[in-house]
């Protein structure tokens, strides 16, 4: 007679609690690349992290070469990144697969061209700007569908403009300092 199910799901257990004891992996070799890969496709962190449903401080730390991440975790990355799983494991010195740079190319090209059509005023501008999507459209189906234009929040800033850090200053006083 075999052993019971209760006492397997002891072992399983035992062997669960042991595994998840001895902590993430301890390497110098970096483990994956998605800072490099996100940064390629033009996407922040906080698109990420949206697109995830996790905070912005999470991306950062999922980000770090070093992080021993979930496959749960990658698969979800693979998933807003668009890009096969092993692109997310390449170490970064071998460089982006050409595929993956060149839809990455693409991208932002797209998003670029799609900003340009939102600015169009002319109609010339705006047969120009079409024309020149449906044949991004042609290299890469659908991707205008797939992408937003660039993010155009608030007014450009002259080189006179200070910036909100200017009227944001930290004191003496903030920082805790007699």
């Amino acid at each position: 007679m075999g052993p019971k199910a209760s006492d397997v799901q002891k072992a399983g257990k035992k062997v669960e609690d042991a595994v998840l004891a001895m902590g993430p992996l301890k390497t110098k070799e970096p483990l994956q690349h998605l800072a490099d890969v996100r940064k390629a496709q033009g996407m922040s962190r906080s698109k990420v992290a949206g697109l995830l449903g996790i905070s912005t401080e999470e991306v950062r730390r999922q980000e770090l070469p070093s992080a021993d991440l979930f496959l749960s975790q990658l698969y979800a990355w693979q998933r807003v990144l668009n890009v096969p799983a092993h692109e997310l494991l390449r170490p970064p010195d071998h460089g982006l697969d050409p595929d993956i740079a060149k839809k990455a190319k693409l991208v932002r090209l797209m998003k670029t061209a799609l900003s340009i059509a939102q600015a169009a005023q002319t109609p010339d501008e705006r047969r120009m700007t079409a024309m020149f999507i449906d044949q991004l459209d042609d290299i890469s189906i659908g991707l205008s569908n797939a992408v937003n234009p660039w993010p155009s929040v608030g007014k450009k800033r002259t080189f006179d403009d200070m910036g909100v850090a200017y009227d944001r200053r930290i004191n003496g006083e903030t920082m805790g300092e007699e």
